[in-house]
């Protein structure tokens, strides 16, 4: 269970990072990775989009 929370916040953190523009691509990898994903809260900053589930 430790991994897998692990394994989700890097993969927030990296999206957070590189997802410049949550286009089709990243928005298509988010649900495909995060299928039950609920509660989806994007939020734009000046250089970079958080994701928040």
């Amino acid at each position: 269970m430790k991994k897998l929370i692990v394994l989700c916040s890097v993969c927030l953190f990296t999206l957070a990072t590189f997802a410049y523009d949550p286009n089709g691509k990243v928005l298509k990898a988010f649900s495909e990775t995060f299928k039950s994903a609920k509660n989806v809260k994007w939020q734009e900053y000046s250089d970079y989009y958080s994701v928040s589930f």
